[in-house]
C-alpha cells in the first residue's frame, strides 16, 4: 500500500473558545453527530469501533469519539468537509485511478468490519492535489435492526458481505481489482491487529446499546475474522456480485 492520502484540516467553527490554561489555546471544531435510533440502534458501537480499527489499520476514516449532551449520547466525527462543499458521490473509475492503491484496502477493510453499505456517497474524494479521500458511515458489524444484532453476526461469520451474499447492495469499488494478490499486504495488517486492540475497543462501547452477550459475540467475531480473511477472499472474492445480490 502507497503513502497515505494527504492529510487536510479539519473545518474550525469558533477560534476564540476559552480554554481555562494559560498559555493553551481552544476551538471549536465541526463533527458530524449520530445516535442511536430505533431504525440503526446499533449506531454509537459500529461507528465508534469501525472508526477505531480503520484508523488503526492508517485508513483515513475520519477520528471520531463518544460525546454526551444530557441524557443523549452521539459519536461525534470530525468534519472532513473543510470547505464546506456539496457532495454528490464519488464515480468508481475515478476514484480507483486516482487511489489505485487503496481500492484493495478498502475492500480487505469492508470485508473484515462486514460493511454491506460501501457505495458512492459514504466515500469522499477530493481530487485537488494534493488529493484525499474519507471512507465513513460504518453500520456493517451489528447492524440495524433491533434485537437482530447476534443473528445478523452469524450471517456474517462465513460471507464475503461485500458482494451481496447475505444482505445490502454489492461494494462500488468491486469491480476494480481483479488480482486477489493485491489484498496481500493490508490483509497481513488486519492479521496483525492485538487482541487487547479488539477486546478494549469493544469494551468500550458496551453499554452504549448492546448487551453484554452481544459484545462478547462482537468481540469474538473480529478476533476471529482476522484470521478467516485471506480464506474468504480466496475462496469467494471473483470481482463481481454474488447471484444473490438484491435478491432479499
Amino acid at each position: 500500500m502507497g503513502r497515505l492520502p494527504a492529510l487536510r484540516p479539519y473545518r474550525v467553527v469558533d477560534w476564540s473558545v476559552e480554554s481555562g490554561t494559560p498559555h493553551l489555546n481552544a476551538v471549536a471544531i465541526a463533527a458530524v453527530l449520530k445516535s442511536n435510533t430505533p431504525e440503526n440502534p446499533y449506531c454509537l458501537a459500529n461507528e465508534f469501533v469501525s472508526m477505531a480499527l480503520g484508523r488503526y489499520l492508517r485508513l483515513p476514516v475520519p477520528p471520531g469519539v463518544i460525546i454526551a449532551d444530557g441524557d443523549n449520547t452521539y459519536f461525534a466525527s470530525l468534519d472532513f468537509n473543510w470547505a464546506n462543499q456539496q457532495f454528490s458521490g464519488i464515480e468508481p473509475s475515478e476514484f480507483s485511478a486516482s487511489f489505485p492503491d487503496y481500492v484493495p484496502a478498502i475492500l480487505a477493510f469492508d470485508v473484515f468490519i462486514c460493511n454491506a453499505d460501501r457505495n458512492e456517497f459514504n466515500v469522499y474524494a477530493d481530487y485537488s492535489e494534493p488529493a484525499t479521500f474519507y471512507p465513513f458511515d460504518h453500520s456493517g458489524l451489528l447492524g440495524t435492526d433491533a434485537g437482530r444484532a447476534l443473528e445478523h453476526m452469524a450471517e456474517s461469520k462465513d460471507a464475503l458481505v461485500i458482494n451481496g451474499d447475505t444482505r445490502g447492495q454489492p461494494h462500488c469499488l468491486l469491480g476494480r481489482m481483479q488480482d486477489k494478490a493485491d489484498f496481500d499486504h493490508f490483509i497481513a495488517r488486519i492479521e496483525q491487529l492485538p487482541d487487547c486492540l479488539i477486546i478494549e475497543t469493544v469494551e468500550a462501547v458496551s453499554g452504549l446499546g448492546i448487551i453484554d452477550t452481544e459484545a462478547q459475540a462482537l468481540t469474538e467475531l473480529l478476533l476471529d475474522r482476522r484470521f478467516q480473511l485471506r480464506r474468504l477472499i480466496a475462496e469467494k472474492f471473483d470481482g463481481h456480485p454474488s447471484p444473490l445480490a438484491g435478491s432479499r
